[in-house]
Order: structure tokens, then sequence, then C-alpha cells
């Protein structure tokens, strides 16, 4: 039985293991066919060899398997020179690649449509909660004053009212 699919961009990231800085490894593509990676291959930062990445080469095998060699690297190419640009694009082939392999039917597409049921859901239990909220709070009675106020406003009350007899002077 198939693991669920758990759409966390660092679990699948294929960029993870190489910085800019690092000469790439060989790319999962050429460690495949068996042969040198090339210098400057667009794969070796994004799809580094089987060893490298998690899963023992899940992302490389779900990638092309969907894709394909030609179509994964056009589109790092088309992404442009920006290496942010390229992560961003393998990290989006890498996510299509996995949902598409747990759900064959309906890929990330099916990913979107189960988190905008729950997200309804949770929108749905949001308002019921709100609106018992505010009719508890309709119903509630302020609370009590503070004993020593109370205390206070009749000792205030009674100097007033009792010892005085009428505060405005027309007893």
């Amino acid at each position: 039985m198939a693991q669920p699919w758990r759409p966390f961009v660092a679990d699948i990231s294929p960029v993870a293991v190489a910085d800019d800085d690092d000469p790439p490894a060989a790319c999962a593509a050429c460690a495949h066919l068996g042969r040198a990676c090339p210098t400057g291959c667009p794969l070796a930062r994004c799809f580094p060899a089987a060893g490298d990445q998690p899963a023992d080469g899940r992302l490389f095998r779900n990638a092309f398997r969907l894709f394909g060699v030609g179509n994964v690297v056009g589109f790092l190419l088309a992404a442009g020179g920006d290496p942010g640009k390229r992560r961003d694009a393998a990290v989006s082939v890498a996510y299509e690649a996995d949902a598409r392999a747990d759900d064959p039917v309906r890929g990330a597409h099916g990913v979107v449509m189960d988190l905008e049921r729950e997200l309804d859901c949770l929108k749905a239990e949001l308002a019921t909660a709100q609106s018992a909220l505010a009719r508890h709070r309709q119903y509630a009675q302020p609370p009590p004053p503070p004993p020593d106020a109370l205390d206070r406003a009749r000792a205030l009350n009674y100097f007033c009212h009792g010892c005085c007899g009428d505060v405005d002077g027309a007893a």
C-alpha cells in the first residue's frame, strides 16, 4: 500500500544538497544512463545522483517517468539563468511528479481539491464556533462589581443621604 502523499516542499526539494558554491555531483539522469555528467549539466544541481537525494532516487524516477528527460531539461532552461527560479521549477516538477505517482488519476489537482475541501470544512466550523460565541456573549450577564467597590458605594450613599438628609438642602 502506498504511503499518503504529503505536500511538504522540504521533503521533496531536489536541491537540498547542492549549493551554488559547491561543484555539482553527477545528476541522476547521467548516473541512470551510466555516463559521466557533462560540465554545465542543468540537471546536476536540481536532481543529484540517487545516493545524494532522499528516498533513493524517488525524485528522479517520478519526474523523468512523468515528464521525460528532455521536458525536464526544457523546464529548467525555460526558468532562466537565475538559480532560484531553476530551483523553484525543479521543486514544481518534483511536486507534480510525486503527486502523480501517488495518485495517477488526480495528481496535484487532487491534492489541491482535498485541501480546498478541508479549508471549506474549517471555514464552516469557524463560522459555527463564532455564532455560538456570539450567542453566549448575548445572554451572558455582566460580572458583579467587586465587593470593595460595592461597599464604598453604600458608604457614600449613606453619608450623602443617610446622615445629612437631603443633599440639596431642601430638607
